[in-house]
Order: structure tokens, then sequence, then C-alpha cells
């Protein structure tokens, strides 16, 4: 009598035990669910903030790159001012001072956001100076030889 009445009692134990832990369980399982939900929320500003940041980067690139084709679209149209004179002869010893002026001005400009690309004006510049003087002396030759060809024939 004694054992069983021992067993009965075990097994309401057994059954509150049961109950406090399912009890508990569903507890928790409340809480995974609100904690599922927090978590997705987080992904999702998160990933609203990478593409802000993104944006923001794609910008600032995007602003870099148009005040670079600016730099480049002036220094193509002096290059090209500059590849016009030189099949003309100067008019005035003012023009080459200032074509040279603009150009370093050019220089200035490029320094400020490229020294590889000022570099490379530089050289292109030097370059550029080094034709000058060729065509000068080219022609000055042609001249002297149009000169000695003029006597020859006289």
């Amino acid at each position: 009598p004694g054992t069983a009445e021992g067993r009965p009692g075990t097994a309401a134990a057994a059954n509150d035990a049961l109950r406090k832990e399912v009890a508990g369980l569903r507890l928790e399982n409340q809480n995974m669910y609100h904690l599922q939900e927090e978590n997705a929320s987080l992904r999702k500003q998160v990933q609203d903030l990478k593409e802000a940041l993104s944006h923001d980067k794609i910008r600032e690139h995007n602003a870099k790159l148009t005040t670079k084709v600016k730099v480049y679209k002036a220094q193509c149209e002096r290059l090209r001012q500059d590849a016009a004179g030189l099949g003309r002869p100067m008019t005035s010893a003012g023009t080459r001072a200032t074509q040279e002026a603009e150009t370093l001005s050019l220089l200035d400009e490029v320094e400020d956001y490229d020294e590889e690309l000022a570099a490379l004006v530089k050289k292109n510049v030097a370059m550029l100076s080094e034709i000058r003087e060729d065509l000068s002396d080219t022609q000055r030759a042609f001249a002297e030889e149009e000169q000695e060809q003029e006597e020859l024939l006289r």
C-alpha cells in the first residue's frame, strides 16, 4: 500500500515537472519567434545601410570621374589648339607665351586631381615643345633650301 501510494505521488510530481518543462519550452519558443523577427529586422537594416553606403560611394566616385572628365576635356581642347597652331607660323611672340601659360595652368589643375596624369601631361608638353622645335627647324631648312635653289636658278 505504501508503494502504491508513492507511485501516484511520483506520477503527479513527474506530471508537474513535465508541465513546468512544457511551459518553459513554450516561453522559449515565443522568445525564439520574437528573436527571429528582430533578427530579420536587423538584417534588413544592415542591407539598407550597405545599399546607402554603396550609393554614396558610387556618387562620390561619379563626382571624381566627372571632375576628371572636365579636366581631360580641357586638356584635349588645349592640345587640339596647340596642334592646330603647329602648322601655322606664330603671328606674335605673345601667342606662344599665352599657350604655355594656359598649359601650365592646366598642369596645376591636373596635379590637384591626379599626379600620374600630371606627369603624363608634362611629358606630352615636353614632346610637343620638341615637335614645335623640330617643325621650326624643318621649316627653316626648307626655306634655306628654297633660297639656295632660287639662287642657283638665277
